[in-house]
């Protein structure tokens, strides 16, 4: 390598490493949410939130509260979650 270039493979290998845990951890996410869906859609926030809670403690994951909310909702109300953001 010349002196004045400058090796940012390191950096850019950490990069691709934690986007691709985040994809992982979406993708997981989105499972659950899909499978909670599948079993209580339609049923009270309550319902849905106890059960969404149960299920990713299940899996290893954890979601902030108001996000754990704002799924449980959607599912009680019949929508469609997209958990990339896009609910």
């Amino acid at each position: 390598m010349r002196e004045d270039e400058v090796d940012v493979s390191p950096q850019t290998d950490e990069v691709t490493q934690d986007s691709q845990a985040e994809d992982a951890k979406v993708e997981s996410v989105q499972d659950v949410t899909d499978r909670v869906r599948s079993y209580h859609e339609g049923a009270p926030a309550e319902t849905v939130r106890g059960e969404l809670e149960s299920a990713l403690g299940q899996a290893g994951l954890s979601l902030p509260d108001d996000q754990v909310g704002r799924i449980a909702q959607s599912i009680s109300d019949g929508a469609i979650v997209d958990i990339e953001g896009r609910e």
